[in-house]
């Protein structure tokens, strides 16, 4: 009776939601507006202060950055996104490892020492480079940290701008930069998705045919565990971090 009732409940907020629209196309459509809608007035609540730490660098302004584009058609009054001129554009043609990079990279959210000294993670102590730099940051990364010289010269001539800031919003040099960092294996976290690549590329493998391959697996498990993805492993990368060390301190 209570399930029941829920999905009575859930009907009612999906009517509410696509406005009686009867096309399922359409349906989704207002519901990724919705979704946006809710999700716009949460970020308002955290717009950047006037007197916001600027070491580092703010959240976005809502004033002057759009996430998507909400119209109403001229015609037949109906409401309508589009992407036009918005940060999605620059994720089209990343694969999904390329795009979460180009989103820590872009939002300074990765695990370098300037960010993870301001979130207070334990063993950093200071925001400093291992090269001298007083911020490890994504710019000073990317654009002149001598750890990531291979490979920055021919992305750096590959792209259409020459600042950070004109380079990471766009969607060409993006790709370049994203595809340099993960085939590099700058960042530690993507390291396992360059080799599950590399070697679907290089066998030219079937999602299925690797599923069936031994080698394959372990690589592929072996990823998902670290990574966390799915959330009832986690607990078991923990413990085998936990094993690791105590093995490595016995030796």
């Amino acid at each position: 009776m209570v399930r029941a009732k829920n999905k009575r409940d859930d009907l009612a907020e999906w009517r509410k939601i696509s406005e009686k629209e009867d096309d399922a196309r359409k349906q989704k459509e207002m519901l990724k507006i919705a979704a946006f809608r809710q999700w716009e007035q949460t970020w308002n609540k955290h717009a950047p202060k006037a007197d916001a730490d600027v070491s580092h660098r703010a959240p976005a302004d809502p004033e002057t950055w759009h996430a998507a584009n909400i119209t109403t058609d001229d015609k037949t009054g109906r409401i309508r996104m589009n992407y036009t001129g918005t940060p999605y554009a620059i994720h089209q043609n990343l694969t999904r490892a390329q795009s979460s990079i180009a989103t820590q990279i872009r939002s300074e959210h990765v695990g370098l020492n300037a960010y993870l000294y301001r979130r207070k993670v334990p063993g950093v102590d200071e925001p400093r480079c291992q090269c001298g730099y007083p911020s490890q940051n994504a710019k000073h990364m990317v654009m002149v940290c001598p750890q990531w010289a291979q490979g920055r010269g021919e992305v750096l001539r590959k792209a259409r701008n020459r600042t950070f800031e004109a380079m990471m919003d766009s969607p060409e040099d993006v790709v370049h930069i994203t595809k340099w960092i993960q085939g590099e294996g700058y960042i530690e976290q993507f390291r396992l998705t360059r080799e599950v690549e590399v070697l679907r590329k290089a066998r030219n493998r079937t999602f299925e045919a690797m599923m069936d391959s031994p080698e394959d697996v372990a690589r592929i498990t072996r990823w998902i565990q670290i990574e966390g993805y799915i959330e009832q492993f986690r607990l078991t990368r923990e413990v085998e971090t936990i094993v690791e060390e105590r093995g490595q301190a016995k030796e």
